[in-house]
């Protein structure tokens, strides 16, 4: 509902105001389908992030469903600010397919949305809930320009199967990456713990989260990952209790 309201309903209320109209087919197919790959880029910032906010913080970006504790993992561990960022490049993106200075123009208003009203009462807010965690979230990770490297004072445990081939693929390909530790078991599905989670991951999805500690690009195809599989994932846990 979020993104048919960014990215149809006000773009078609400033072309209507202001002039321009959605010619998709008049484009170049080249432009078209780059169009298409950067505005799913960004959807997988913000989605991502509404995701997390529901698995590890229990509550919603809506102000009347706010989150039960502080989520600073996955897309959080790079930027604060995800949901508002994808918006922002969203409307950049679209405006400069369409050629319309004026949809573009509203990536600036979302930023000056965000400067003047939602970051004094998001500060505020979290600084009330969340004394503790805040504060050092706040001063290690920026609001706009993701991290290259994940911020992880804690870090994760992901253990794999010692006798998998594949799962030693996955190993040395997570050497060095920040704040995981690696772990080795006879259990042929992986798992992965982070001590600021309260929901861990198995199996493909515990890779996905594995590989969001290598970067910024590595923790974008983790996270589209997971809102691919996690939801089929937790169907059939539930239908395997529901079977039990």
């Amino acid at each position: 509902m979020t993104g048919g309201l960014l990215f149809a309903v006000l773009p078609s209320l400033i072309m209507q105001a202001m002039g321009g109209s959605w010619d998709l087919f008049d484009r170049p197919v080249w432009a078209l389908c780059l169009t298409i790959a950067l505005l799913t880029i960004t959807s997988l910032v913000g989605v991502s992030a509404n995701q997390a906010l529901c698995l590890q913080g229990g509550g919603t970006p809506i102000p009347l469903d706010p989150t039960k504790r502080l989520v600073t993992t996955g897309i959080y561990a790079y930027v604060s600010n995800p949901m508002q960022l994808s918006a922002a490049l969203g409307f950049l993106i679209l405006g400069a397919f369409l050629q319309n200075i004026w949809i573009m123009s509203a990536s600036f208003m979302a930023w000056v949305f965000v400067q003047g009203m939602v970051r004094w009462h998001n500060r505020n807010d979290l600084l009330k809930r969340f004394p503790v965690g805040w504060p050092e979230y706040k001063a290690n990770v920026p609001e706009w320009v993701p991290r290259w490297k994940p911020w992880t004072p804690r870090p994760a445990t992901v253990t794999l199967c010692r006798t998998s081939g594949w799962h030693g693929i996955i190993a040395a390909r997570l050497h060095g990456a920040r704040g995981l530790d690696i772990q080795w078991s006879d259990n042929a599905s992986a798992t992965y713990v982070h001590p600021n989670n309260c929901y861990d991951f198995q199996g493909s999805c515990a890779i996905a989260a594995a590989i969001a500690h290598q970067n910024f690009a590595f923790a974008l195809i983790g996270q589209a990952w997971l809102l691919l599989a996690l939801p089929l994932q937790v169907r059939k846990g539930s239908a395997e209790r529901t079977a039990r």
